[in-house]
C-alpha cells in the first residue's frame, strides 16, 4: 500500500540545492517498463503507480514517513462509530482552472471506485456504501461498516484524480506534470503552487528542479545509480535487495517504504493462535525488526 511514499520523498529534494546533474535535474531510476507512462485508468503496474503517485492527486496522501495526509482534501472528520467520513475540500482550482467543488470530485471518486471493481483494492473499499455531496466543497462518505485503513486505501494512486485539459490530453491535479523527453528519459517538473490552487511561494522557479525519469531492469538501475548516473532508485522488491549489497551501498542508501502490518505482514485470518489480540501483540513485541534488517545493511 506505500507506492505513493517513494515519490514523496523525491519532491522533498526537489526544492533543495542542485545534485548531480548538472543543471539541477534528480535523475530518477524506476525498476520497470517504459509501458507504465501509458497506463491509464485505475488497474496499475508497480512502475505505474509510482507515475500517478507523482502526477496525481486525490483527497488525500502520504507524507515520507507514511502518514495520511491532505492532498485535495484540507481537512477532514470522522462520525458515527467510524461509518462516515467528512472530507472539506481544500481552495483551489482544477487543472483547467475552474474551482475544485465537491460535486466533480464526488465524480471523480465513484468512477474511480467503479474503475476498481473486482481488484484487491476494490474489495478492500467495498464497504463504500455511498459518496455524497453534502455542500460546495464538503464530501461524505458514507460505509456500510467500519473500514479503520480506509484514509490509507484513499491515499493510493489509483484513487487519484485524472483530468482532460481542453485538446483530450489527459492530466493530473499534481504535484508534477510531464513536460518533455530527452535521452530516452521522461523530463517531470513541479507545477507551481499557485497553479494548483494553493499560495504562492517565493521564488518557487528558482528552488525547484526538475526530474529526468527512466525505466530499467534492477541490476541496470543500481548500475546506473553505483555509476553515479542517476541520484535514486525507485520499485525495488525483497529480491532486489542482494543487488545492493553486491555494489557496496552503505547503511542509509537503502530505504524501505513504510508498511502496515507485523513487519510488513498483515494478519488476515482470526483463526487458531493468531486471532487473540493478546498473542498478536506478544508476536509483535517479540520480534526485533532492526537486527532483522542488520544483516541486509538497510535504512528506513
Amino acid at each position: 500500500m506505500a507506492a505513493r511514499l517513494p515519490v514523496i520523498a523525491i519532491l522533498s529534494m526537489l526544492l533543495a540545492s542542485c545534485g548531480q546533474g548538472r543543471d539541477g535535474t534528480l535523475g530518477v531510476a524506476v525498476i520497470g517498463d517504459a509501458a507504465a507512462l501509458k497506463e491509464r485508468g485505475q488497474r496499475l503496474s508497480p512502475s505505474a503507480q509510482l507515475v500517478r503517485a507523482a502526477t496525481d492527486e486525490g483527497l488525500v496522501g502520504f507524507d515520507e514517513q507514511g502518514r495520511v495526509v491532505p492532498a485535495l482534501a484540507d481537512r477532514w472528520i470522522v462520525t458515527d462509530n467510524g461509518q462516515s467520513y467528512i472530507f472539506r475540500l481544500r481552495d483551489g482550482t482544477w487543472p483547467d482552472g475552474k474551482r475544485i467543488t465537491a460535486d466533480v470530485a464526488a465524480a471523480l471518486l465513484r468512477k474511480a471506485i467503479a474503475g476498481l471493481k473486482g481488484t484487491a483494492l476494490g474489495l478492500d473499499l467495498a464497504a463504500i456504501d455511498e459518496v455524497r455531496v453534502m455542500a460546495d466543497r464538503v464530501i461524505e462518505i458514507d460505509l456500510a461498516a467500519p473500514v479503520p485503513e480506509l484514509l490509507i486505501l484513499l491515499a493510493q494512486p489509483e484513487l487519484s484524480f485524472s483530468w482532460k485539459n481542453a485538446k483530450g490530453q489527459v492530466v493530473g491535479t499534481g504535484p508534477m506534470a510531464f513536460t518533455s523527453a530527452e535521452d530516452g528519459a521522461q523530463l517531470f517538473t513541479l507545477i507551481p503552487p499557485e497553479k494548483r490552487g494553493l499560495p504562492q511561494q517565493e521564488s518557487f522557479a528558482s528552488r525547484a528542479r526538475a526530474v529526468s525519469l527512466s525505466f530499467a531492469k534492477a541490476a541496470a538501475a543500481v548500475a546506473r545509480f553505483d555509476d553515479g548516473d542517476v541520484d535514486v532508485v525507485l520499485g525495488g522488491k525483497v529480491d532486489n535487495v542482494p543487488l545492493a549489497g553486491r555494489i557496496g551501498l552503505t547503511r542509509g542508501n537503502v530505504q524501505l517504504d513504510p508498511v502496515t502490518g507485523l513487519f510488513g505482514l498483515v494478519v488476515t485470518r482470526t483463526e487458531g493462535f493468531l486471532g487473540g489480540a493478546a498473542n498478536r501483540e506478544a508476536l509483535s513485541m517479540a520480534i526485533d525488526r532492526d537486527a532483522l534488517l542488520g544483516g541486509f545493511n538497510i535504512g528506513g
